[in-house]
Protein backbone atom coordinates (compact mmCIF):
# COMPACT_ATOMS: atom_id res chain seq x y z
CA UNK A 1 0.00 0.00 0.00
CA UNK A 2 1.24 3.37 -0.93
CA UNK A 3 0.50 5.90 1.45
CA UNK A 4 0.53 9.85 0.86
CA UNK A 5 2.05 12.17 3.92
CA UNK A 6 0.30 15.23 2.57
CA UNK A 7 -1.29 15.86 5.80
CA UNK A 8 0.98 15.06 8.22
CA UNK A 9 3.90 17.71 5.97
CA UNK A 10 0.54 20.22 6.06
CA UNK A 11 0.47 20.05 9.84
CA UNK A 12 3.54 20.26 10.62
CA UNK A 13 4.34 23.49 8.48
CA UNK A 14 1.18 25.24 9.32
CA UNK A 15 -0.92 24.75 6.02
CA UNK A 16 -4.35 24.24 4.97
CA UNK A 17 -4.82 22.52 1.39
CA UNK A 18 -6.77 25.50 0.11
CA UNK A 19 -2.95 27.20 0.78
CA UNK A 20 -1.49 24.79 -1.30
CA UNK A 21 -3.88 25.08 -4.18
CA UNK A 22 -3.41 28.68 -4.41
CA UNK A 23 0.07 28.57 -4.99
CA UNK A 24 0.67 25.48 -6.90
CA UNK A 25 -2.62 25.24 -9.05
CA UNK A 26 -3.41 21.86 -8.26
CA UNK A 27 -6.95 21.38 -6.84
CA UNK A 28 -8.44 21.20 -3.70
CA UNK A 29 -9.91 18.11 -4.29
CA UNK A 30 -6.60 16.26 -5.65
CA UNK A 31 -4.94 17.71 -2.39
CA UNK A 32 -7.88 16.59 -0.26
CA UNK A 33 -7.68 13.12 -1.72
CA UNK A 34 -3.96 12.50 -1.66
CA UNK A 35 -4.08 14.09 2.13
CA UNK A 36 -6.66 11.58 2.89
CA UNK A 37 -5.40 8.92 0.83
CA UNK A 38 -8.67 8.22 -1.39
CA UNK A 39 -6.54 8.93 -4.13
CA UNK A 40 -6.31 5.56 -6.75
CA UNK A 41 -3.45 7.55 -8.24
CA UNK A 42 -1.57 10.71 -9.10
CA UNK A 43 -0.25 12.29 -11.99
CA UNK A 44 3.76 12.29 -12.05
CA UNK A 45 3.22 16.54 -13.00
CA UNK A 46 1.64 16.99 -9.53
CA UNK A 47 4.21 14.98 -7.48
CA UNK A 48 6.54 17.09 -9.28
CA UNK A 49 4.77 20.54 -8.46
CA UNK A 50 4.47 19.12 -4.40
CA UNK A 51 7.57 17.83 -4.81
CA UNK A 52 9.40 21.08 -5.77
CA UNK A 53 6.88 22.95 -3.37
CA UNK A 54 7.71 21.44 -0.27
CA UNK A 55 11.25 21.40 -1.94
CA UNK A 56 10.77 17.64 -0.47
CA UNK A 57 12.05 14.45 -2.82
CA UNK A 58 9.67 11.66 -3.72
CA UNK A 59 9.74 9.28 -0.99
CA UNK A 60 8.86 11.95 1.68
CA UNK A 61 5.76 12.67 0.22
CA UNK A 62 5.03 8.70 -0.26
CA UNK A 63 5.84 5.81 1.14
CA UNK A 64 5.04 2.43 0.78
CA UNK A 65 3.86 0.49 3.32
CA UNK A 66 3.52 -3.86 3.09
CA UNK A 67 -0.53 -4.91 4.39
CA UNK A 68 -2.14 -7.90 4.14
CA UNK A 69 -5.49 -8.78 5.80
CA UNK A 70 -7.22 -11.80 6.04
CA UNK A 71 -10.40 -12.95 7.18
CA UNK A 72 -9.71 -16.04 9.95
CA UNK A 73 -13.15 -16.13 10.89
CA UNK A 74 -16.48 -14.41 10.89
CA UNK A 75 -20.13 -14.65 12.82
CA UNK A 76 -23.65 -12.80 12.71
CA UNK A 77 -23.66 -11.91 16.00
CA UNK A 78 -26.95 -10.21 15.38
CA UNK A 79 -29.83 -10.35 12.56
CA UNK A 80 -27.57 -7.29 11.14
CA UNK A 81 -24.51 -7.23 13.16
CA UNK A 82 -21.20 -9.60 11.49
CA UNK A 83 -18.21 -9.75 13.41
CA UNK A 84 -15.06 -9.84 11.45
CA UNK A 85 -11.83 -11.92 12.92
CA UNK A 86 -8.67 -10.83 10.73
CA UNK A 87 -5.06 -11.24 10.33
CA UNK A 88 -3.75 -8.30 9.36
CA UNK A 89 -0.06 -7.85 8.95
CA UNK A 90 1.07 -3.79 8.85
CA UNK A 91 4.77 -3.35 7.83
CA UNK A 92 6.20 -5.61 10.10
CA UNK A 93 3.47 -5.95 12.96
CA UNK A 94 1.06 -8.15 12.71
CA UNK A 95 -2.59 -8.33 15.19
CA UNK A 96 -5.54 -10.21 14.97
CA UNK A 97 -8.30 -8.30 14.62
CA UNK A 98 -12.14 -7.49 15.30
CA UNK A 99 -14.09 -5.38 12.70
CA UNK A 100 -18.08 -5.43 13.12
CA UNK A 101 -19.76 -4.58 10.43
CA UNK A 102 -23.61 -3.02 10.41
CA UNK A 103 -25.82 -3.78 8.11
CA UNK A 104 -27.97 -0.17 8.40
CA UNK A 105 -30.35 -0.83 5.21
CA UNK A 106 -30.44 -3.64 3.23
CA UNK A 107 -32.76 -3.54 0.05
CA UNK A 108 -33.78 -6.12 -2.21
CA UNK A 109 -34.26 -5.00 -5.62
CA UNK A 110 -35.43 -7.01 -8.82
CA UNK A 111 -32.17 -6.97 -11.27
CA UNK A 112 -33.86 -8.28 -14.36
CA UNK A 113 -36.33 -10.03 -15.59
CA UNK A 114 -37.84 -12.71 -18.29
CA UNK A 115 -40.26 -11.80 -21.39
CA UNK A 116 -43.18 -12.95 -18.59
CA UNK A 117 -42.27 -10.06 -16.64
CA UNK A 118 -41.14 -12.51 -14.23
CA UNK A 119 -38.18 -11.54 -11.46
CA UNK A 120 -35.17 -13.73 -13.02
CA UNK A 121 -32.17 -11.59 -10.92
CA UNK A 122 -32.81 -9.87 -7.12
CA UNK A 123 -29.72 -7.76 -6.15
CA UNK A 124 -29.57 -6.50 -2.57
CA UNK A 125 -28.14 -2.73 -2.07
CA UNK A 126 -26.03 -2.70 1.52
CA UNK A 127 -25.49 0.36 3.18
CA UNK A 128 -23.08 -0.52 6.37
CA UNK A 129 -21.08 1.12 9.80
CA UNK A 130 -17.67 -0.52 10.26
CA UNK A 131 -16.79 -0.36 13.54
CA UNK A 132 -13.34 -1.35 15.22
CA UNK A 133 -10.91 -0.37 17.91
CA UNK A 134 -7.37 -1.86 16.57
CA UNK A 135 -4.16 0.38 16.69
CA UNK A 136 -3.06 -1.11 13.46
CA UNK A 137 -5.67 -0.81 12.05
CA UNK A 138 -6.07 2.99 12.55
CA UNK A 139 -2.91 3.13 10.64
CA UNK A 140 -4.88 1.93 7.63
CA UNK A 141 -6.84 4.76 5.19
CA UNK A 142 -10.27 4.40 4.76
CA UNK A 143 -10.78 3.72 1.32
CA UNK A 144 -7.86 0.54 2.07
CA UNK A 145 -10.34 -0.91 5.03
CA UNK A 146 -13.06 -0.70 2.44
CA UNK A 147 -12.14 -1.79 -0.61
CA UNK A 148 -10.96 -5.14 1.94
CA UNK A 149 -14.63 -5.18 3.11
CA UNK A 150 -16.24 -4.68 -0.34
CA UNK A 151 -14.04 -7.19 -1.74
CA UNK A 152 -14.61 -9.14 0.84
CA UNK A 153 -18.29 -9.13 2.15
CA UNK A 154 -20.41 -10.97 -0.64
CA UNK A 155 -19.29 -14.45 0.29
CA UNK A 156 -20.97 -14.22 3.85
CA UNK A 157 -23.75 -11.48 3.02
CA UNK A 158 -24.63 -14.44 1.22
CA UNK A 159 -25.47 -16.93 4.26
CA UNK A 160 -28.17 -14.85 5.16
CA UNK A 161 -29.32 -13.69 1.85
CA UNK A 162 -28.92 -16.83 -0.17
CA UNK A 163 -32.03 -16.33 -2.55
CA UNK A 164 -30.42 -12.91 -4.13
CA UNK A 165 -28.22 -13.61 -7.48
CA UNK A 166 -25.82 -9.96 -6.87
CA UNK A 167 -25.49 -8.23 -3.95
CA UNK A 168 -24.02 -4.85 -4.23
CA UNK A 169 -22.74 -2.60 -1.89
CA UNK A 170 -24.15 1.12 -1.73
CA UNK A 171 -21.89 2.94 0.64
CA UNK A 172 -20.41 2.50 4.01
CA UNK A 173 -22.54 4.82 5.46
CA UNK A 174 -19.68 5.45 8.30
CA UNK A 175 -16.39 4.00 10.09
CA UNK A 176 -15.98 4.11 13.46
CA UNK A 177 -12.92 3.82 15.59
CA UNK A 178 -13.46 3.55 19.10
Amino acid sequence: MIKCNLAVILAERGLRISDVAKETGISRTTLTALSHNYGKGIQFDTLNELCEYFKLPVSALLTYHFLHIAIEKHAWVDENIIELICNVQFDDVISYSTIHITIVDAIEVPADFDDAGEVTETKIKISMNVLHSDSVLLKIPDSKLEEFIVENIDEILEEKYHHVTHLHLVETKQRIRQ
